[in-house]
């Protein structure tokens, strides 16, 4: 039995979302450190938790940021625990595990909108982004659905197979000259063509063609 990507890389991305949660409560604290306070008498886990709640509600959120505190004479001492956004190294740590994650799921960093792209065309990023990420999933899934879903007497001649060609589409211009290429040569019919460009058949569309002064193949002029 495999081992599935999130079992393996478990640590790794639960420590990407503890750390996002973790940055997300800094900043809805108004990036404001926790302080504490020391009050004249002793209080009880309710009178702990009215003074806080007291503080919270004026000082807390990025809408308070920065007000003045009032307290009053029961308050003996009040001080901050400061901590700069530069100091919160966890930020560091989010940078890493995206970099881990291209990792374990073989992808490119680019994809992350990390690092650079170097490719000079959609075909070229997708060609490499199918070849060293998805094909490593999509197989398998296309052996496995073939396997489980269709009769042994049928997997002979039927399987399953994913579109990859939607990736793959190329400039306007580009695809044009493929195909044009591929009806000269007798790998595809017009219609095919057409059928790939979402366009409507036409009568006659379906014949094959040889590059000979671009005629039929098996029309009266075959043996000639």
């Amino acid at each position: 039995m495999g081992r599935g990507v999130i079992t393996f890389a478990r640590e790794t991305i639960g420590r990407q979302l503890a750390a996002r949660k973790t940055q997300g409560q800094f900043y809805s604290q108004g990036l404001n450190a926790s302080a504490y306070v020391q009050v004249d008498g002793t209080l009880d886990k309710e009178g702990r938790k009215r003074v806080r709640d007291a503080y919270e509600e004026a000082m807390s959120g990025s809408d308070n940021a920065y007000r003045l505190a009032v307290l009053d004479k029961r308050i003996t001492k009040f001080e901050t625990i400061s901590m700069q956004p530069k100091d919160a190294q966890f930020l560091e740590s989010i940078d890493a595990t995206d970099r881990d994650i291209c990792n374990f799921f073989g992808l490119s960093e680019h994809m992350l909108n990390r690092g650079k792209e170097a490719y000079n065309s959609n075909e070229q990023k997708y060609i490499e982004y199918l070849q060293g990420t998805l094909d490593s999933y999509l197989v398998p899934w296309e052996e496995g659905a073939r396997i489980k879903w269709v009769s042994q007497s049928d997997q002979a001649s039927n399987y399953f197979k994913f579109v990859r060609e939607s990736l793959l589409r190329m400039d306007a211009q580009a695809r044009a000259t493929a195909m044009s290429v591929r009806i000269q040569n007798g790998i595809m019919t017009p219609n095919e063509a057409r059928e790939k460009e979402d366009m409507e058949a036409y009568a006659g569309g379906d014949d094959f063609y040889m590059m000979s002064n671009v005629r039929k193949i098996g029309g009266e002029n075959a043996n000639q």
